[in-house]
């Protein structure tokens, strides 16, 4: 299944299309600290073949201090979306301070994932 992520606000004009450069297996996170930063994106409801999207479960926040080097994920679970307004916002915490770069892929029920949304570089502070 592969979904269309529109990310907007924090990630603007953002769609689907990206292939993993993270490992295998488990994803360590590149560095710990008291930064973070809050990404903002819009809810999928169709299949990049236009179908409806009925059984999005959550999504998943890969990212690192190099450009197309994701060393850490974290997954996101659709109650954290408000689906009223289709966004969904989810605060990336536990960062040093710097310079990081983010995707993210839908997940359906069966834990199947989309490809990534375009690259967006972002602060922590």
């Amino acid at each position: 299944m592969l979904m269309l992520i529109l990310l907007s606000a924090v990630l603007p004009a953002c769609s689907a299309g990206g292939s993993s450069s993270a490992p295998a297996g488990q994803i360590a996170p590149p560095t710990t600290g008291n930064a973070s930063t809050t990404l903002t994106w819009d809810v999928p409801s169709t299949n990049v073949d236009g179908s409806a999207l009925i059984d999005l479960a959550g999504f998943r926040i890969y990212y690192g201090t190099s450009s197309g080097q994701y060393r850490a994920k974290v997954d996101v679970p659709l109650s954290a979306c408000n689906m009223s307004t289709g966004t969904c916002s989810y605060p990336v915490g536990g960062l040093a301070a710097g310079q990081y770069y983010f995707v993210i892929a839908a997940l359906d029920s069966y834990g199947h994932e989309s490809d990534y949304s375009r690259e967006l570089p972002k602060m922590a502070q």
